[in-house]
């Protein structure tokens, strides 16, 4: 998740705070869940607490799928296909642009 953080494209999103929460489960282990906030100027925070922050976009994934995808070996298409990842936003096709996945 660090890495994810630290790859935002903040040049896509709109010029306001923006929090992404991920929503991540390992093998039928209970979920854990990451709140990315990203500031107008930029900044980006990694968050394991909620900060009760209105969410603007969900990522429902297993570990595993948003690993692949971050890895470059599926895509969010291919996993939200196969279930293992959901996106619940009305900006569901900015992630796609927003992250930068790892070279």
């Amino acid at each position: 998740m660090w890495n994810i953080r630290r790859k935002i494209e903040v040049s896509e999103l709109p010029r306001r705070k923006v929090v992404v929460q991920f929503i991540l489960t390992l093998d039928g282990k209970s979920d854990r869940n990451y709140w990315l906030i990203v500031r107008p100027d930029g900044a980006t925070d990694l968050c394991q607490i909620d900060p009760k922050f209105n969410v603007d976009l969900y990522v429902s994934a297993s570990l595993r799928a948003l690993t692949s995808v971050w890895m470059g070996h599926s895509s969010f298409a291919q996993e939200i296909a196969r279930c293992r990842v959901a996106l619940n936003s009305e900006k569901t096709n900015s992630i796609k642009s927003m992250v930068h996945r790892c070279p």
